[in-house]
């Protein structure tokens, strides 16, 4: 990780959620109009990569992915995502145990699953999984 970016993590006892967060702890330097890297965070089941940038970092304006972000929130599982319309969730032994259409913020109820690792499914064939 380079110097210009500082991680930190906050781990809840009670709601078990961990939370991390890079901040960009300099000023850039002089005659650099901006910077940017890739972060990759993993765990035993899932991965994810998280781009931080500072400043004007020329050529990304035109770069448009979509992207689906999803959290575990007191046991839900919350999708926001633009570009996809609906999502089947499935258990690690391959059984559909939730289906959701996709507007803006969705959360899905997850109370009554067991913890463990869940693959979600979207519309665009794009997957993700996560620890619940």
């Amino acid at each position: 990780l380079y110097d210009w970016v500082t991680p930190s993590a906050n781990y809840d006892e009670t709601t078990r959620d961990l939370t991390l967060t890079f901040t960009v702890a300099t000023e850039l330097p002089e005659g650099v109009a901006g910077r940017l890297t890739d972060v990759t965070v993993s765990i035993p089941a899932a991965s994810a990569v998280f781009r931080i940038a500072q400043g004007d970092v020329s050529g990304v304006e035109g770069v448009v992915a979509p992207a689906v972000i999803v959290t575990v929130e007191n046991g839900n599982f919350v999708v926001n995502g633009s570009e996809v319309s609906s999502v089947d969730v499935y258990n690690i032994a391959g059984q559909r145990v939730a289906s959701a259409a996709i507007q803006g913020e969705t959360v899905i109820d997850g109370q009554n699953l067991a913890k463990g690792v869940y693959i979600l499914k979207f519309n665009n064939n794009k997957t993700v999984k996560i620890v619940k």
